[in-house]
């Protein structure tokens, strides 16, 4: 039921960021793959969120996120 308003705000969110040349659409389409890849791991599959560790990395030349799972 939220699902398509959901959508329909990332969607008009998505196209501004490219429109006001915020983001490059390989960018967009990059964060929509994460975002939908780790809501379906926490979701469908039932993750245990207690063996579940999201880590920032960042250095003055590169940032990025570490993820870690054990089962």
């Amino acid at each position: 039921m939220y699902g398509i308003p959901a959508y329909a705000a990332t969607g008009v969110l998505c196209y501004s960021r490219v429109a006001n040349k915020l983001h490059y659409w390989f960018d967009v389409i990059s964060g929509v793959a994460i975002g939908t890849g780790i809501q379906f791991i926490l979701t469908e599959l039932n993750f245990n969120l207690t063996r579940f560790i999201i880590s920032p990395h960042i250095t003055h030349k590169e940032v990025g996120i570490s993820f870690s799972a054990s089962y």
